[in-house]
């Protein structure tokens, strides 16, 4: 009898072990916020849930055609009995979107210049270095000279040659907030001519994987992640820009401890404008005709994705898109951050060519279930067969503001 007894507290303790590691993981990691479609039961990991919505509040019309659109605060529970936490639900209507996968060339032009480098000046009472000793660092952006707004290279090297040594008012930007100062140019013993010991950059170039096209609002997004500096590492800021047709021409395959790479070139028209360069990727407004060969699909909230079988769409020879098999490894939890995602390439056609995830297929679709649920943004450099997804719903977050600009 003393054995059974024993036997079930030791049970029970485990069990109520158990339930507080869960309460305590849904506590820390679950969301806080979530968007549904006119569900009415929130199902997470198969023991949250969530219930949301009388019953009343679904019989809506579930057409493309009527947003509605509803908050609340409702419980997070487990195992649809014990209350964790309170989260925001959202009832949105079911966005569709044409999936890309297909190559384009990026042409990107900054507002205001990106400080990438420092140089000593040697002059005739020895090296000296102006703009460090004015306060600027490597990342910095600097938007004016003496007032003047700069965006070009050309521009600034020009307000520092013809400063005559005098003083620049220097106005510029360090992560989130802006500073001044006073940069005094020295004359360089090499050329004779006034510098200020800067290497800045105000455009970049390259090739990405466009996500999706939102037909109805002529919107377009791609890549998953921001477009970078390659020597700040810092997102780029963006002036303006545009997207092109591109070819891939070949591909450098990928290996344990070397990203490979799409080599690709410009090979046709502008066909959209870049409005957005942000963490979760670049997005703008389509010129004519953007030349997708998928037709609208779903899009996944972030509940909706679960660990399995999926496919990604990517343009790995000239330009035309393939499907190509994938697992999603790992589901991340939590409200922050852009990489959501482990998905692994199962496919041997894609890692015979490619050795997995290259460079140039960020950006590419993740569907599972026949929905949009991500793109791929990050190849892990140790494991070309593995990288990083972003959810769909992150991004389609972000193009959504530019619909509601132009209903402004």
């Amino acid at each position: 009898m003393r054995k059974a007894v024993k036997i079930t507290a030791a049970c029970i303790s485990v069990i109520t072990i158990l339930i507080l590691i869960l309460i305590a993981f849904a506590y820390y990691f679950l969301p806080t916020s979530y968007f549904v479609t006119n569900e009415s039961n929130i199902t997470i990991r198969n023991i949250y849930s969530i219930s949301c919505f009388e019953e009343s509040d679904n019989q809506v019309n579930s057409s493309e055609e009527t947003p509605m659109e509803k908050t609340v605060q409702e419980d997070i529970t487990l195992f649809n009995v014990i209350p964790v936490k309170s989260a925001e639900v959202t009832r949105i209507q079911r966005k569709y979107v044409i999936p890309g996968g297909n190559i384009f060339g990026i042409r990107l032009y900054t507002s205001g210049v990106v400080i990438v480098g420092m140089q000593d000046i040697v002059t005739a009472k020895g090296s000296v270095n102006p703009a460090e000793k004015a306060g600027l660092k490597i990342g910095d952006i600097i938007t004016h000279v003496n007032k003047e707004a700069v965006n070009k290279n050309k521009d600034i090297m020009r307000l520092f040659e013809s400063s005559d040594g005098k003083g620049i008012n220097i106005d510029y930007v360090r992560g989130e907030k802006s500073y001044s100062t006073v940069l005094y140019p020295q004359l360089s013993k090499d050329d004779n001519k006034y510098r200020a010991g800067l290497w800045v950059r105000d455009s970049t170039a390259g090739i990405g994987t466009m996500t999706y096209y939102d037909e109805e609002n002529n919107i377009f997004a791609g890549l998953g992640h921001g477009i970078c500096d390659v020597d700040t590492g810092e997102i780029m800021p963006l002036l303006g820009g545009d997207i092109v047709e591109a070819v891939v021409n070949s591909c450098a395959k990928g290996s344990e401890g070397t990203p490979g790479e799409l080599i690709g070139a410009f090979s046709g028209s502008v066909t959209g404008n870049l409005v957005l360069n942000t963490a979760a990727g670049i997005y703008g407004n389509t010129i004519g005709e953007i030349k997708v060969n998928s037709e609208k699909i779903p899009v996944a909230t972030k509940q909706e994705v679960e660990s399995g079988k999926a496919y990604i769409i990517s343009t790995i020879d000239g330009k035309t898109p393939e499907k190509f098999e994938v697992e999603v490894k790992k589901i991340f939890a939590g409200d922050s951050g852009y990489k959501n995602l482990v998905v692994k390439v199962t496919d041997s056609r894609l890692i015979e060519k490619t050795g997995g995830i290259v460079q140039g297929m960020s950006g590419s679709p993740i569907i599972q279930n026949g929905m949009l649920i991500g793109a791929v943004t990050h190849v892990f450099v140790n494991d070309p067969l593995q990288g990083y997804g972003i959810y769909a719903e992150k991004m389609i977050e972000i193009s959504d503001t530019l619909t509601d600009k132009s209903d402004d």
